[in-house]
């Protein structure tokens, strides 16, 4: 009875060992690839895509110089995150300021100010902007909102075994649908699924992430950029596209929701 008992548990273990490395199998080969460790088992791997690519034949080949920077101010022990960057003021001519506070936890922002500084109360917007972060308790302040940003100062993936990737499909309206996915070849989860309307979508790109400093929480920088045909109707010189950035951060709990 007991070597009966004991071949019996042994056909259990076997199945379901079989059924592990069967389910291992089974996932996208798309997103994974097979590596051998050293002690020569399989092990699952993520084949990442962390930019894509959309309107190739666009005259633009490259991000503008302010694309991809921006400057994290500081974070609150609820999952808010403030930051700042650039973008042209268009008509206007010089640059608009834009200060943000981001629910990490909801991916709402619940804060956003675009100013063209040349043209505004330097002092006063860093007033404003200092009693925002201390009205939602956020370390760090403004010392001038009109600074130059040098560059991100994102860190990069690996985040320890993790990797961060984007998957997306075209519609035939033109509309893209992308996913943002973070996973380490064992269990992964979808950060965020969008869906953006605009036929001039030239770039997605995963610019990195922040850490926060209270709590094992992420926010992904996803950098867009798009290209506009230039207007003929202000000049009748050569017109030349315009090109437009679009930071974006995701907020990621790294203790729950993958599997």
């Amino acid at each position: 009875m007991k070597k009966i008992m004991k071949s019996f548990l042994t056909v259990i273990v076997i199945a379901l060992m079989s059924a592990a490395c069967s389910g291992q199998r089974q996932q996208s080969a798309e997103n994974h690839l097979a590596a051998e460790t050293e002690n020569g088992a399989e092990e699952l791997t993520i084949n990442i895509k962390q930019t894509i690519e959309l309107n190739e034949t666009m005259a633009s080949s490259s991000d503008p110089d302010y694309a991809a920077k921006i400057e994290v101010i500081g974070w609150s022990r609820n999952g808010l995150i403030a930051y700042r960057y650039f973008t042209p003021a268009g008509g206007y001519g010089g640059w608009n300021h834009n200060f943000v506070i981001l629910n990490t936890i909801t991916d709402e922002i619940i804060g956003h100010s675009s100013v063209n500084l040349d043209r505004e109360d330097i002092e006063y917007y860093k007033s404003e902007f200092n009693s925002s972060l201390e009205e939602h308790n956020i370390t760090g302040h403004i010392t001038d909102p009109s600074a130059e940003i040098e560059g991100s100062n994102a860190l990069q993936f690996p985040l320890e075994d993790f990797q961060c990737w984007l998957e997306y499909e075209r519609r035939d309206d033109d509309a893209v649908e992308w996913k943002l996915l973070i996973g380490n070849g064992s269990v992964q989860k979808t950060i965020t699924e969008q869906k953006i309307e605009s036929p001039f979508l030239d770039s997605i790109r995963i610019s990195g992430f922040y850490k926060s400093p209270h709590e094992n929480r992420i926010a992904v920088f996803v950098s867009l950029t798009f290209t506009y045909p230039g207007d003929e109707s202000f000049s009748e010189a050569e017109v030349n596209e315009t090109l437009s950035f679009t930071p974006m951060l995701f907020g990621c709990n790294m203790n729950v929701g993958f599997n």
